[in-house]
């Protein structure tokens, strides 16, 4: 990760780095909340470079839309421009471009971006898919809270790889397989409580990142 003058240059890749369905990436933001929390979504390290080598890879362009020193007032102290906030995504052409707001998956491009929308273009063009796991739905209880439960049946356990978002393909097997794109925890926790959240508990060596 190298610092510029005004902001930052992040390398991140979803999937393991140097693999062969992963996606690198590179991704310029002015923000440093930006930058700690792609730190902990997904995996950010100079070994992206030779990765990427000669080959192509997607370019992500995030500003929060105020420039310093900031002279204008902040609505509810939140570093971004309501009022020229855009996204825009061009999926043949592998680059994103977000501007105005340093919220969740606006600014942190991993997310919705790239790990689904551009990875939905690439799963139609080549015969997979990229979808918003959870396999299994339970009501009352989002993708995050379900891949952290305690089973209660003798036996049986729950090992999670991924709360949110699932790549898959068809294997030469005929099994289907599954990559989770990304490196850490990012969810909404809404209906957590102490007495159905304790796989959060046991999430000491996890990287989390929560609304």
């Amino acid at each position: 990760m190298n610092v510029m003058e005004n902001g930052y240059v992040i390398p991140f890749c979803l999937g393991p780095i140097g693999g062969r369905y992963s996606i690198n990436a590179v991704q310029l933001t002015d923000s440093a909340f930006v930058v700690l929390n792609m730190r902990v979504i997904t995996r950010v390290s100079s070994a992206i470079w030779d990765a990427i080598g000669q080959a192509d890879f997607v370019r992500c362009i995030h500003s929060v839309g105020r420039p310093r020193p900031i002279t204008a007032r902040l609505k509810s102290n939140w570093m971004c421009n309501t009022d020229q906030y855009f996204l825009a995504q061009r999926l043949a052409e592998n680059d994103v471009w977000s501007y105005g707001s340093a919220f969740g998956e606006n600014a942190f491009l991993s997310k919705t971006c790239v790990s689904l929308r551009l990875a939905m273009y690439r799963g139609w063009k080549g015969g997979w898919l990229a979808l918003p796991a959870a396999i299994i739905a339970v009501k009352g209880a989002g993708k995050t809270e379900l891949a952290t439960m305690t089973p209660t049946l003798p036996g049986w356990q729950v090992r999670m790889l991924g709360d949110d978002v699932a790549w898959i393909r068809c294997g030469t097997d005929g099994k289907m397989h599954a990559l989770a794109p990304e490196n850490g925890l990012f969810g909404c926790t809404v209906r957590c409580t102490p007495e159905n959240g304790d796989g959060f508990k046991e999430c000491n060596s996890c990287k989390l990142r929560f609304n």
